[in-house]
């Protein structure tokens, strides 16, 4: 019998792409293969392969897949996108900020892709990255609350608390839910000595979310500067539940125990910080003070 003619690559390609809808991710795999055997520089056919080794979990085989494929093709999008995407699901955020920023160079503008090489950016601490992409979100599509949210948490931490507070309000206007906003206002609150408005947005967050140890920790606090003693006292000794080898917590427990009257309960509280840290400076001075008001008669 003759030889059968060989399948050509374009062919071989299709019938993969069938197998791979079907869910036969082993078969397509096979036959993305036999396509590149005989046609070594097929992009199209290493891209795809590539998405099948990551439907697989071979994440190193995934990610050279991508790169031949980029490689072959330089200024084609989508396997520098799906580089970017698939080294952001392993959280290697360096390496997917790379690939996401040449896919901004190749003019991508898809607003979901954009968003991930912000977060990329954001975990880097990069900033002026995060600026620029998210600016270009919101010129797309002003509404996308986490372009806003990241943007307010980058002038945050440029000491910009203005811009941070009109960004991180925009983006608790299109999401009121957003309990990274409200803890980052509450936080801006708190470090300008605006405990009205830093309870104010704690308390949202709390609504939302109850065990947040450092915002019942802070939403505490606030109170006891407005004086508010019973609340102050709810809050921290929620917060002591939750992190019982935290001396501080055990001191302004105790702080606000003593400006309500209770003051053998805010002894217990200071010695307890004091077992914890012998040396921590406020406990020292806030038994002291307790200490005298239960010898004054």
């Amino acid at each position: 019998m003759p030889d059968q003619p060989r399948e050509d690559p374009e062919s071989l390609f299709n019938r993969a792409t069938r197998y791979q809808e079907f869910g036969e991710s082993i078969t397509a795999r096979d036959t993305f293969l036999a396509a590149i055997e005989i046609n070594p520089l097929f992009a199209k056919a290493w891209n795809s392969l590539g998405g099948v080794y990551e439907g697989l979990d071979d994440i190193e085989k995934a990610r050279e897949c991508f790169k031949k494929a980029s490689s072959i093709e330089p200024e084609w999008i989508d396997p520098i996108t799906n580089l970017g995407l698939l080294e952001f699901s392993q959280k290697s955020y360096k390496e997917s900020k790379e690939a996401l920023c040449k896919y901004m160079e190749l003019g991508g503008n898809n607003i979901e892709i954009l968003v991930v090489l912000a977060r990329s950016s954001f975990h880097l601490d990069d900033c002026k990255t995060v600026q620029e992409v998210t600016s270009l979100i919101i010129d797309l599509d002003k509404e996308i609350y986490e372009a806003w949210e990241m943007r307010g948490l980058c002038h945050a931490k440029n000491l910009k608390f203005n811009s941070a507070l009109v960004a991180l309000n925009m983006a608790l206007e299109f999401d009121p839910r957003s309990i990274v906003a409200l803890n980052a206002v509450g936080d801006i609150c708190y470090d300008a000595s605006n405990y009205d408005g830093a309870v104010s947005f704690y308390e949202t967050s709390l609504s939302k979310r109850k065990s947040q140890p450092r915002v019942l920790l802070r939403h505490g606090t606030s109170l006891w500067f407005l004086d508010r003693w019973g609340e102050a006292i709810y809050f921290l000794e929620r917060y002591t539940e939750l992190a019982p080898d935290d001396p501080v917590g055990w001191n302004n427990l105790g702080v606000a125990l003593r400006e309500k009257g209770e003051v053998t309960r805010s002894l217990d509280c200071y010695k307890r910080a004091l077992q914890i840290d012998p040396h921590l400076e406020a406990a020292l001075n806030n038994m002291e003070t307790a200490m005298n008001k239960v010898m004054i008669p």
